[in-house]
């Protein structure tokens, strides 16, 4: 790109990049959860954090901003891990995965417990001006024992989604 000198020699006359220059953010969708989403399955299930964006121009991409807590329980004995395997969808397409694990229990008896936190960015080029909607699925690596994956963990922590369209 070339550097456009103003004819008065002051910095202050340029008032716009050239045209052609892309990047700048068109639109922000931003969209959170609350909701106790209780997984204890190996499949994808909703997590309940999902938002929808048209997009101005079928060139133009779509940054998607997560943040989203997950907790891990399973029941006590000779300690046990577990895993929360986190996907991104556009519509039906699978954009990212993401999986936390952690160990619970090794206690004698009583439901072990741990948390984390997972956030994710991902550039994508949905290719349309039509209206497309962005969620978050989970599913549970051990079901026995009472395994469990909560999302959002009862309404304390909130996941969040953020949609920008950027300008190509």
């Amino acid at each position: 790109m070339a550097i456009i000198k103003p004819n008065n020699n002051t910095i202050s006359a340029i008032t716009a990049l050239p045209a052609g220059v892309g990047g700048k953010a068109i639109q922000v969708v931003t969209s959170t959860t609350g909701t106790n989403t209780q997984i204890s399955t190996g499949a994808d299930t909703d997590t309940s954090l999902s938002a929808s964006i048209t997009p101005t121009s079928s060139s133009n991409k779509v940054l998607v901003l997560v943040s989203q807590s997950v907790q891990f329980e399973r029941d006590a004995g000779n300690g046990y891990e577990i895993a929360a395997t986190t996907k991104l969808f556009r519509d039906s397409t699978q954009l990212s995965k993401k999986v936390s694990s952690i160990g619970v229990g090794s206690g004698p008896t009583g439901t072990q417990v741990g948390r984390d936190g997972l956030a994710f960015a991902v550039l994508d080029s949905p290719s349309t001006t039509s209206s497309v909607t962005y969620k978050t699925t989970g599913s549970c690596s051990a079901t026995a024992n009472n395994g469990t994956i909560r999302y959002n963990e009862g309404g304390n922590t909130k996941g969040e989604i953020t949609l920008i369209e950027v300008a190509s």
